[in-house]
């Protein structure tokens, strides 16, 4: 969806930062509990306005999110075109678990989570062919676990599952494969790739 977002730090407890934004304004706010988040949310107009509160030892974290909806529903069907080609492109049974994209001053971001019953080396040759396609350019493929040096896109909070993972680049754009085993038995593999827009 197209969101914009923005994040800070409060060193007043979340209780606290919760009942300032239901004070300015004063308007009526959803409030939902994820884990141990306090989260807000409410319409205005044509957007979605969701606040993500988390504790910290000594404050909040704060993530406010601000959701497009209009712009949303008329970018829906040309989403879904193209995961569904994305997918077709995949061996078969392959699912889309998560899609994640962004738009940071022209940098291109993309995150999807796929699974299957098909082999590792089946889906490192349908992944990579797809990249290929798209204008990426194999650099090399390694294990998984070595990720976080390997490539400066990858995001050091996350650690990426024990696996194989092939990087790519080529000129403005890069992208990590990383492919593994999930629960059940079943294989999954991520995708990132990152776009840098021309000026």
């Amino acid at each position: 969806m197209p969101t914009r977002a923005a994040g800070f730090i409060s060193p007043r407890g979340t209780s606290a930062v919760a009942d300032w934004f239901k004070r300015h304004p004063a308007t009526h706010w959803s409030v939902e509990r994820m884990q141990d988040a306090t989260v807000l949310g409410r319409a205005e107009g044509k957007h979605f306005i969701t606040i993500k509160l988390t504790p910290l030892r000594d404050g909040t974290r704060g993530l406010v999110s601000i959701i497009d909806l209009a712009k949303a529903a008329q970018e829906q069907p040309r989403l879904q075109a193209r995961l569904a080609q994305w997918v077709s492109e995949l061996p078969s049974g392959t699912r889309l678990m998560n899609h994640v994209a962004s738009n940071d001053a022209g940098r291109l971001s993309e995150h999807l989570v796929l699974v299957n019953q098909q082999s590792e080396a089946l889906n490192m040759r349908s992944v990579t062919a797809a990249l290929v396609r798209r204008g990426f350019a194999v650099e090399r493929t390694l294990d998984s676990s070595s990720i976080k040096t390997a490539s400066p896109s990858a995001s050091p909070d996350v650690k990426a599952p024990a696996g194989k993972a092939v990087l790519f680049k080529s000129g403005t754009r890069e992208a990590v494969a990383v492919f593994f085993r999930g629960e059940g038995g079943q294989s999954a593999f991520t995708i990132n790739t990152v776009i840098q827009e021309q000026p």
